[in-house]
């Protein structure tokens, strides 16, 4: 009786406990699926065509980085690897309105590989509960949505290819998972103006340590992604390599090709809309390390190498290392990144230019002899400096009239301006439908197209043609379709395209800006 009351209690509270708090007792990192042949064709069809009928999308994939090894280093252990990012676009950017830290793992790599030594192919992901831990993301309906996306993929995967399915357990719980940083800066008018610099400089900060930006993803410019996430400026996610670090992991002896379920790194970055704040995001290597009990010297070492130099090239680009809160709910806090301790380089020893040392004959000086018990002293005194003459100024001989400041140490320049020289602010604006040419001066501006009142697209294709020329395309360049580009030629454009080294005169432009 006893043990029926007890098993009726805690069915009770199973049916009471919410369902994200039953995943954290899920110890899970991974899943994966093992087929004793080769399904790399069939694979890579499904992920990018079969998983799109339930939402995801394939998004920047790497095929068979193994090959890449091969010729770079001359040597693999792998028979396959491929990294096969994917995302549930509309899910997760509703979700990225309630915790955006879960774009750390979105996309997510649905990785594939196959030793050379062995038979079975592997086909596996990190678990959603995983992820959810690794970002931090605690909030009820995150977890429950995000988990739940993942079961229709799932369920395809094994219908599709069948398999043994095998679930990998955390080795260790890592504990600082994450790295978090915040930049300000300077909001212009027009946001394009800051993307397009700070893309430049940011990629470049990475590029130029060797790292590999082998992936990047605007959200905004999914299908629903302006509407969904109307709360932000941008939001991207970025994906980033090393490929020593790379190599050294998942190829040569002992290879972790399983360590690729966390490759290629996904970096977030996101603007709130009207904010000068950027936000980026990114799951720590250390995760690699501690979920899969990676021991190994040389490939801890290449994990530490990493969680130090990633922080350290944000920091030197002027970002500011915070916690891992929720930033939409909380304030993070500001953290210390510690600077590596770098050499101290010895100094280097000066050499004088022996054309430049001249001779002297020795100063005369004055010696004084003291004479002891025992000995006779010689002392040299030195030579009493000659005083520097001071030039002055009397105040009274200056005229009261002169524009002399005495005070004023600036540099003072010429100007020089060519001619016909026009200064900026005496430059006026040129009006569209005025009269000028392509390549003339108007007023010290070179116009380099030709502007005209606005027109709706159907009356400039009907004006071209009745010009005699041949409408090649009409496209909308943006979603709400306020800019179109109408791509036409004629005849005289052909005959000159075909010249050598002319093929770029063989079509014109005509864009119409509703804005």
């Amino acid at each position: 009786m006893k043990l029926k009351t007890y098993l009726l209690i805690w069915s009770i509270l199973l049916s009471m406990t919410p369902s994200f708090v039953l995943a954290e007792n899920s110890k899970n990192l991974a899943v994966f699926y093992e087929f004793n042949k080769s399904i790399e064709k069939e694979y890579d069809k499904f992920v990018e065509k079969d998983i799109k009928t339930i939402g995801y999308n394939l998004i920047n994939p790497h095929h068979r980085v193994n090959d890449e090894y091969k010729t770079k280093y001359g040597s693999t252990v792998l028979d396959l690897l491929s990294f096969m990012p994917v995302a549930n676009d509309d899910l997760v950017m509703s979700l990225f309105n309630i915790d955006p830290r879960i774009a750390g793992f979105s996309p997510f790599n649905m990785l594939i590989y196959k030793k050379l030594d062995e038979k079975t192919t592997h086909v596996g992901h990190l678990t959603p509960e995983a992820m959810l831990d690794i970002t931090g993301v605690t909030n009820k309906e995150v977890r429950e949505k995000f988990i739940a996306s993942f079961k229709p993929l799932d369920d395809m995967v094994e219908k599709k290819f069948g398999g043994k399915k095998v679930t990998i357990p955390f080795a260790k719980t890592p504990k600082d998972t994450m790295l978090n940083f915040e930049y300000e800066f300077d909001r212009p008018d027009d946001m394009d103006d800051f993307v397009d610099e700070f893309q430049n400089k940011f990629e470049n900060a990475f590029i130029n340590k060797k790292y590999l930006i082998a992936g990047f993803y605007n959200f905004m410019d999914t299908d629903n992604g302006e509407d969904i996430l109307k709360d932000y400026d941008i939001f991207w996610a970025y994906s980033l390599c090393h490929f020593g670090y790379s190599y050294g992991m998942f190829d040569t002896k002992g290879a972790r090709a399983d360590a690729g379920l966390f490759a290629p790194c996904t970096m977030y970055v996101f603007v709130r809309k009207g904010s000068n704040k950027l936000v980026i995001g990114m799951p720590k290597l250390v995760n690699v390390m501690d979920s899969l009990n990676i021991t190994d010297p040389k490939r801890v070492a290449l994990v530490e190498q990493l969680d130090k130099e990633i922080p350290q090239i944000l920091t030197d680009f002027g970002m500011v290392a915070v916690e891992n809160v929720n930033p939409l709910t909380q304030t993070p806090k500001k953290l210390l990144v510690k600077k590596e301790h770098q050499p101290k380089t010895p100094p280097v020893a000066k050499v004088e230019d022996k054309k430049e040392v001249v001779s002297k004959r020795p100063e005369k000086v004055k010696e004084e002899k003291v004479e002891t018990h025992s000995r006779e002293v010689n002392i040299i005194l030195p030579k009493v400096p000659t005083p520097v003459k001071v030039n002055t100024i009397n105040d009274n001989n200056i005229s009261n009239n002169t524009t002399t400041n005495l005070d004023d140490h600036s540099i003072k320049f010429s100007k020089r301006y060519p001619p016909g020289y026009i200064s900026p602010k005496d430059r006026k604006k040129i009006v569209a439908g005025s009269d000028s040419k392509t390549g003339e001066v108007n007023n010290g501006r070179i116009s380099i197209n030709l502007l005209g009142n606005l027109i709706d697209a159907k009356t400039a294709q009907e004006k071209l043609k009745k010009a005699g020329f041949e409408i090649l395309a009409v496209t909308p360049l943006n979603k709400k379709k306020t800019l179109t580009s109408i791509v036409f030629t004629n005849d005289t454009l052909k005959k000159m395209a075909s010249k050598k080294d002319r093929e770029f005169l063989g079509t014109l432009r005509l864009l119409i800006d509703k804005k």
